[in-house]
């Protein structure tokens, strides 16, 4: 039987050994997070933070893990259910956002700046390995599906209505980055970036705002497609 009360894993590692331990399905793994979260949570005691500050950060790494797999082998079935594992993680990220809001933005900055220097790392590596015509197995600057369901998640743990966040707006400017930044070279690339768009749109209609890189890559979007209807 499942244990209620789980100790606090301290790496992505570790946690994946305790779900491999006493879960069998998807359902059970979220389980075990909820449980971790509700018998460590900060408002049982003060003392907690630290751990479950460590924690947040591994559950983002942990969402980034299963969004990655959708993209690779999708839902996984009844079994494995990954979309209702990233929306339960979604929930709990939230949850513990409200415990502690400023440990929890912390870690998202940590987050967004490991991710900005990806970014700038895959714009670099893409230049060495530009080939010319884009091939079906030809690298990607663009970031990984895990990684971009995660910003999908953001507006739903913090506030993208205020005219400047801590952590929203950080994202905003990278999501920006990437629109602006990153070459366009497969049909896979465009869906990204179409993602990419959608969420910056997302985040600024709140606040009543204009996002100009997501409006200038679906025109470069129209204009592509446009050119080849008319050659």
């Amino acid at each position: 039987t499942m244990p209620f009360v789980f100790g606090v894993p301290t790496t992505l590692d570790a946690l994946h050994d305790m779900i491999a331990m006493h879960a069998s399905t998807g359902a059970d793994a979220s389980l075990i997070i909820q449980r971790i979260h509700a018998t460590n949570s900060v408002r049982l005691n003060h003392k907690n933070k630290e751990k479950m500050q460590n924690f947040y950060d591994v559950l983002l790494r942990r969402f980034v893990a299963v969004g990655d797999a959708v993209f690779s082998s999708g839902s996984g079935g009844p079994d494995l259910e990954r979309y209702e594992q990233l929306n339960s993680l979604t929930k709990t990220l939230y949850a513990m956002s409200q415990d502690s809001p400023e440990c929890a933005g912390s870690v998202w900055n940590r987050r967004l700046g490991v991710f900005q220097q990806a970014v700038s790392k895959r714009l670099r590596d893409v230049e060495i390995n530009s080939l010319g015509d884009a091939c079906e197995g030809e690298f990607s600057a663009w970031p990984s599906t895990g990684m971009l369901l995660l910003m999908r998640a953001l507006p739903h743990i913090f506030p993208s209505t205020d005219r400047r966040h801590a952590v929203v707006t950080p994202a905003l400017l990278l999501l920006g980055q990437i629109l602006a930044q990153t070459p366009v070279k497969t049909r896979c690339d465009v869906t990204k970036g179409l993602f990419c768009a959608a969420l910056m749109m997302e985040y600024t209609k709140g606040a009543k705002r204009f996002p100009p890189e997501a409006i200038a890559f679906l025109a470069s979007a129209m204009r592509l497609y446009a050119d080849d209807v008319e050659s």
